[in-house]
């Protein structure tokens, strides 16, 4: 498998206005993101509205995507569920359509004990034989530093891990402790150049499906010691990933699905009950945009 690594944006996934997945318009986001440079792609998670898709359209999306790749750069299938049981047969799925790797939460209605989720990893890798990420984002189901490290011990399908819970507080345990036997990624949208500098390996972070080109730029600029470029897209990009995403109570990915819009792409709609960014909401995410080009980072001309 391609290590994944650098910027893997989780792709937003379009509705119509009968609240159907609008596959045409996901080819057309997925092949705008590899445009830009990406390393790869990640679907169906939480800003792909995986937790509000049936397991048909979980391979519907895998597919659309493991087609548009092409072997390019690896797929990330997003894996949202409640029981290993249904975990399992989204991982399946994914191996079936040849994605590369799968990227699940821990179950989230209760609270495991350690000892179950350290059983429910290992389900999803005995099913599908694919790498895991842990996307560490439900905040009741915290993977601390400690328990990855135990799942790594007994699971050998772990690749890494998505960071989103926490701070960088968080981020930094999970580097010090797992981060010599792990992928750690970033996921603190507001502070991607930060994480990068600590030692993270990349990012699947929500913002990145607003402006690739931007986070690529990012991920580069860092990558080569640039740091005068690097804080200057982190400080323009800084209202937008805070108004679309960091300081948001609900509604996610309403905000990603305006910002893309204000940008000129096509996101569709969100799934009921997300629904459309308006009002002041709208207002403040769009007058983001125009704080970033004004500050001179365009996510139509970064690249190419």
């Amino acid at each position: 498998m391609t290590e994944i690594r650098g910027v893997v944006p989780p792709i937003v996934t379009p509705f119509d206005e009968t609240g159907a997945v609008d596959a045409d318009a996901l080819r057309e986001e997925i092949r705008y993101h590899l445009d830009a440079g990406v390393n790869g792609v990640s679907v169906a998670g939480s800003t792909g509205e995986g937790n509000a898709l049936s397991v048909d359209e979980h391979e519907a999306v895998y597919s659309i995507a493991t087609e548009e790749a092409d072997g390019e750069v690896p797929v990330v299938a997003g894996v949202i569920a409640t029981s290993a049981r249904e975990a399992t047969a989204k991982a399946e799925r994914a191996r079936d359509v040849g994605a590369d790797a799968v990227m699940a939460t821990p179950p989230h209605y209760e609270r495991p004990t350690d000892d179950g989720l350290v059983d429910y990893f290992a389900a999803v890798g005995d099913a599908a034989g694919l790498p895991i990420l842990i996307y560490d984002v439900i905040e009741k189901v915290d993977v601390t530093a400690e328990l990855a490290a135990r799942i790594a011990e007994e699971v050998p399908e772990l690749y890494g891990i998505k960071q989103s819970g926490g701070d960088m507080h968080g981020l930094a345990n999970m580097l010090t402790t797992v981060g010599d036997d792990l992928t750690v990624l970033t996921a603190l949208d507001d502070l991607l150049f930060p994480s990068y500098v600590l030692g993270a390996e990349g990012t699947i972070g929500g913002v990145t499906s607003i402006y690739p080109r931007v986070s690529v730029d990012l991920w580069e600029a860092v990558q080569v010691g640039d740091v005068d470029r690097a804080r200057t897209i982190h400080e323009a990009t800084l209202p937008l990933a805070r108004a679309a995403v960091w300081d948001r109570e609900g509604n996610y990915p309403g905000g990603v699905k305006a910002a893309i819009e204000i940008l000129g792409r096509n996101p569709g709609r969100p799934r009921n009950p997300i629904v459309e960014s308006s009002g002041a909401d709208r207002r403040r995410i769009a007058a983001a945009v125009e704080t970033m080009r004004a500050r001179g980072v365009h996510e139509s001309s970064v690249k190419g």
